[in-house]
C-alpha cells in the first residue's frame, strides 16, 4: 500500500458468517500500517446475527491509522481474529469478498415515480462522485450477468422499456476519477402492476416455499415480504394445513421463541378514493400461545404507520 501513504477515504468492507461462534475478545478485526507497527483495533464481529452472511460497513482505515500515527506501507497488514472450540456448522467465522478501495460506495438506493414501463432509479451520493455505474436485471439476477449503463450523470436515473410485474434488482457504484467504488445493492422494485378488485390470495400459485430468514415471494398480482427472529414461514403447498385446495400460509417456530411478520404488498392506486373496500380471510390456531405481536395490521403505503384491523390471539383453537 505504498502508493497510498498520504490518502484519504481508503475504505475497506467484506461478507462474514458466524457459525455459531461463542463470543471472544480475539473476534475482532485489526489493522496496522506495517508489520512492525502495534495492532489497531478496526471491528468487533462478536455477537452478531448467526447462520447468515453479513456484509460489513465501509471502515475507514486511513482515519484509524492517523489516529495512532501510523500510514500505510508496502507491508500493511489485516488481521482476522477467532476463537472457539468445535468445526464449523456449531463454531468458526468465515470471510469473503474483502475489498479496500478509495472511492465510498452509494447509499440509501430507492425506485420512485414507478410507471408500468419506467422507474427512477435513485441513491445517496456518500463522497464527491459526479458519475456512477447502474447495474440492472430481473430480481435475483448474479452481479456481473445484469444490464449495465456506464457513465451515469443523474441522480435520479430514469430507467426505460421495464415490463409490468416483473421485480427488478438494481446495483449502483460511484466513480471517482476513474476509481470504481464498490457496488451498492441490490435494490428491488416493480413496474406498476395496479390490481383489479376483487383480490383473492388464495395460495394455490405460489411455488412451495419454506423461508427460516428474512426473505421474498412473488406473485402475480402482489409481494411477499417474511421477516423473523428464528422462526419459519410456509408458503403455498409448503403449509401442512389449508382450508381448501392444496396451499396457505403458515407461520410458525421451530427454534424455540421467535417473531414472524409476513407483509402483502398490492398497488391499490386504482382505489386511492374507494370506499366499501373490505377483507377477510380464513385462519387457524393451532394452540399458539397469545403474544401482542398475533394480530394484523394495515397501511395505506409504504411509509405510513401501521394500523391494527384485526386482533387474532386467543381465538378458538384448532378449527
Amino acid at each position: 500500500m505504498s502508493n497510498y501513504t498520504g490518502a484519504t477515504n481508503v475504505l475497506l468492507s467484506f461478507d462474514f458468517y458466524d457459525a455459531g461462534n461463542p463470543n471472544s475478545l480475539n473476534d475482532s478485526i485489526w489493522i496496522r500500517g506495517s508489520n512492525t507497527d502495534s495492532w489497531v483495533g478496526l471491528y468487533d464481529w462478536r455477537g452478531q446475527v448467526e447462520y447468515t452472511w453479513i456484509t460489513t460497513p465501509e471502515l475507514d482505515v486511513d482515519v484509524v491509522l492517523t489516529s495512532v500515527g501510523q500510514s500505510f506501507s508496502n507491508s500493511f497488514q489485516i488481521r482476522f481474529g477467532q476463537s472457539g472450540y468445535y468445526p464449523y456448522s456449531s463454531d468458526g467465522l468465515a470471510v469473503d469478498n474483502i475489498y479496500i478501495g478509495a472511492c465510498p460506495k452509494p447509499d440509501t438506493l430507492t425506485a420512485t415515480n414507478i410507471t408500468t414501463t419506467s422507474a427512477d432509479l435513485s441513491w445517496k451520493e456518500m463522497g464527491t462522485a459526479t458519475t456512477w455505474d447502474i447495474e440492472w436485471g430481473p430480481r435475483g439476477i448474479n452481479q456481473g450477468n445484469g444490464t449495465v449503463i456506464t457513465g451515469v450523470t443523474t441522480n435520479p436515473y430514469s430507467l426505460q422499456n421495464l415490463e409490468a410485474g416483473i421485480f427488478y434488482d438494481f446495483y449502483v457504484r460511484a466513480n471517482c476519477d476513474g476509481i470504481p467504488s464498490n457496488w451498492a445493492g441490490p435494490f428491488t422494485f416493480t413496474p406498476s402492476n395496479p390490481i383489479t378488485l376483487p383480490f383473492i390470495e388464495d395460495f394455490e400459485n405460489i411455488t412451495s416455499t419454506t423461508l427460516t430468514e428474512n426473505g421474498l415471494v412473488c406473485t402475480i398480482d402482489g409481494t411477499w415480504t417474511y421477516a423473523t427472529t428464528r422462526g419459519r414461514t410456509q408458503f403455498g403447498m409448503a403449509a401442512p394445513i389449508n382450508n381448501g385446495g392444496s396451499g396457505a400460509l403458515l407461520l410458525d417456530n421451530p427454534n424455540g421463541s421467535s417473531t414472524n411478520n409476513a407483509t402483502l404488498t398490492l398497488d391499490m392506486s386504482n382505489y386511492i378514493n374507494a370506499t366499501n373496500v373490505s377483507l377477510t380471510f380464513d385462519f387457524y390456531d393451532a394452540g399458539d400461545e397469545t403474544s401482542l405481536n398475533d394480530r394484523v395490521w394495515i397501511r395505506g403505503r409504504n411509509s405510513d404507520n401501521w394500523l391494527e384491523i384485526f386482533n387474532w390471539q386467543g381465538n378458538q383453537e384448532s378449527t
